[in-house]
């Protein structure tokens, strides 16, 4: 039986998932934003550490997106808040497709 993963079932998900990491988040709380294509629905946040470790990364990006019949998931750790780069990668998702 497959689960229907409405835009809202998404975005709950994605919510939750954020909400889940404010405990150690800078951030007071989870913005959420969408994540749109031409073949891509979903929604994503960013997050930073309130205290990482040396080495550790201070951001999280993380979301979901339905592309034809397939659901995925991302997580991208970044070190500085960088929105071009980030934004390049996040319209690199946005342009997925399912090819059959």
């Amino acid at each position: 039986m497959r689960l229907k993963m409405t835009p809202e079932v998404i975005q709950g998900n994605v919510r939750r998932a954020g909400e889940n990491m404010l405990k150690e988040a800078e951030n007071k709380s989870v913005t959420i934003e969408d994540l749109k294509g031409e073949d891509v629905a979903g929604y994503y946040f960013t997050l930073a550490d309130s205290n990482p470790k040396p080495g550790e990364f201070r951001y999280v990006t993380q979301g979901t997106f339905v592309t034809g019949e397939l659901m995925t998931a991302f997580t991208f750790l970044h070190r500085l808040p960088d929105p071009e780069n980030l934004a390049i990668v996040l319209r690199m998702l946005a342009g997925a497709r399912q090819v059959p």
